[in-house]
């Protein structure tokens, strides 16, 4: 994991004082592919494990530009990446330098606990033998965009979808594109070579209700996965969003969200709660050197149905390039605002939503563990449970024996996924056996050509599929892990086998394990707003968002 983490997640806060006309900009789609074969056939599910966002925000001109780093594993023929927006945006390719500068400033930084130097033996000066020694080591070019507003509205009777704009990047061809029907904008994309698997249609349904906008992305031709490249999206906003509902659809378990966000001030969430990394519970693991702290952020999350994030670092950056989409540099927005979370699609049935605070508040780049039970330093060490870092979900049990894969005994109704990890490792958690967005196991694929349970063995268990991906009920008694292959099986997990809550948690560090549940993370409160922001500030939105809208159907 080392001692900076990366895929983070960053968010804003404060719509009082804002320009109230433009509606919050939306960030990171959903990713979608489907089988184009001769004779169609079935969707196939992508693999969409994590997201990177860079918001810009210029509340001056009241524009929001939307950087989108993302992470695609398919066919570049099967590519299509679908992202609501509110307002028709310019289009261009953005930097990989920008995520990877803002990365290096506001990654974080692991303090780790003291080492205890009292019980060992060092040679005396007249040569005796040494001591076993401590054996520690040291912490170490786009092309011009069509007119906005070339669709016209001259004619008596609209078209069914509108074509605001055609956009030809180095790696990709983008259309931008509206409709008061969804049955209409799905036939149009699905006709003009963007694929649609169907699994996609309540959430861009939701998204059409709203009148919003789509900006739909593919590889032009002779590009592959490789060619998979950031971009920007630039539009008059209120402020930054991102279009979970939309992410759902091909989300997998625990999917990494890091956002950072650049403007004049500090940032924060609206509705949410943020929260700075807890040294309580998070687990050093004195063998490896390693912490908890991607399965700590997992838990956080998953236990306050995700509404806790982690604010990870606020304050200057430094950074000094320029910015695609718009003639300015990120000197020009001095202040960053970063935070993290994992979300799995039960979490992702809202769009968080992003204001300004009202001053400029720092925190630093920390995760400090300095004040946790110092470490022997002169003794084998003892790893903790494999269960420290592997979050099995609520209401589940994390059982290993010694040096044995952590099991995850799913709670009722749960099914068992494979997660790859931040640091690329392989894990398993417990998902919930229905779509939160109501996708049937036929729309994800399960009725198509190619049935993945069909080759996926699992054990003491059986198969089902999840979004069109293969998840494993196990048997009474038995728990799911990740054998070498990278495949989740099941397995008995014997009576007197240590279990350790939902994993994730500082209780793994015991030997013996815990006999009951451990307690769960503190629930949050219901969602208020922060006392620097006016409850005032709400409603105002919500009446113009009220107005707006019955204002375009009428």
């Amino acid at each position: 994991m080392g001692s900076a983490f990366h895929h983070r997640v960053a968010l804003g806060l404060s719509l009082f004082g804002a320009a109230l006309e433009p509606a919050p900009a939306l960030a990171c789609g959903g990713l979608f592919c489907a089988n184009t074969g001769a004779g169609g056939g079935a969707p196939a599910p992508v693999d969409q494990n994590g997201e990177r966002i860079v918001f810009v925000v210029d509340s001056a001109a009241g524009i929001v530009c939307s950087h989108v780093q993302i992470q695609y594993r398919g066919a570049a023929d099967t590519f299509a990446w679908i992202v609501p927006v509110p307002a028709v945006p310019t289009i261009a390719e953005s930097d990989p330098a920008l995520f990877a500068r803002l990365d290096a400033v506001t990654g974080l930084t692991v303090l780790p606990p003291p080492y205890d130097y009292s019980a060992c033996r060092f040679p005396d000066s007249g040569g005796g033998e040494a001591s076993s020694g401590c054996g520690c080591g040291d912490d170490t070019s786009t092309s011009a965009m069509g007119d906005a507003g070339g669709s016209g509205n001259a004619d008596e009777t609209e078209p069914p979808v509108t074509v605001y704009s055609e956009v030809t990047t180095d790696n990709y061809e983008a259309v931008v594109v509206g409709s008061e029907s969804a049955d209409e904008l799905i036939t149009w994309l699905r006709d003009n070579g963007f694929n649609f698997s169907d699994n996609m249609r309540p959430a861009v349904a939701a998204y059409v209700d709203e009148h919003l906008k789509f900006a739909a992305f593919r590889l032009r031709d002779g590009k592959t996965a490789q060619n998979i490249a950031p971009v920007v999206l630039c539009y008059e906003a209120s402020g930054p969003a991102i279009p979970l509902r939309l992410t759902a659809v091909a989300a997998q378990p625990l999917m990494g969200i890091g956002v950072h966000i650049l403007g004049d001030a500090t940032f924060g969430r609206f509705g949410g709660e943020s929260v700075l990394p807890d040294p309580e519970g998070i687990v050093f693991d004195p063998v490896t050197l390693q912490t908890n702290y991607f399965e700590w952020v997992a838990r956080l999350a998953d236990e306050s149905d995700g509404q806790r994030w982690v604010l990870e670092y606020t304050g200057a950056h430094g950074v000094d390039l320029p910015l695609p989409g718009m003639e300015k540099r990120t000197t020009g927005f001095p202040w960053v605002t970063r935070f993290y979370t994992r979300l799995s699609a039960q979490h992702m049935t809202q769009d968080p939503v992003f204001v300004p605070g009202p001053g400029r508040n720092t925190a630093p780049a920390i995760v400090d563990l300095s004040s946790q039970t110092p470490i022997d330093a002169c003794t084998a060490a003892a790893a903790p449970s494999a269960c420290f870092d592997n979050y099995c979900g609520a209401g589940a049990e994390c059982a290993a024996e010694s040096g044995q894969a952590a099991h995850c005994l799913c709670a009722e109704g749960d099914v068992a996924q494979p997660v790859i990890g931040p640091d690329r490792r392989a894990r398993v958690t417990c998902t919930p056996r229905e779509s939160p967005l109501g996708i049937t196991d036929e729309a994800a694929g399960a009725q198509g050509s190619f049935d993945p349970c069909n080759v996926y063995a699992c054990g003491d268990g059986h198969c089902v599929l999840k979004n069109g991906f293969p998840a494993c009920v196990c048997g009474a008694g038995a728990g799911a892990f990740v054998d070498p292959s990278g495949f989740v099986r099941c397995e008995a997990v014997g009576a007197n086998t240590p279990r350790f809550g939902p994993g994730g948690g500082p209780e793994s560090v015991t030997a013996d394990g815990i006999e009951a549940d451990a307690a769960p993370l503190q629930a949050p409160a219901r969602p208020r707003l922060p006392t620097s922001v006016p409850w005032m500030a709400g409603l105002l939105v919500g009446r113009w968002m009220f107005v707006r809208r019955r204002g375009r159907r009428a």
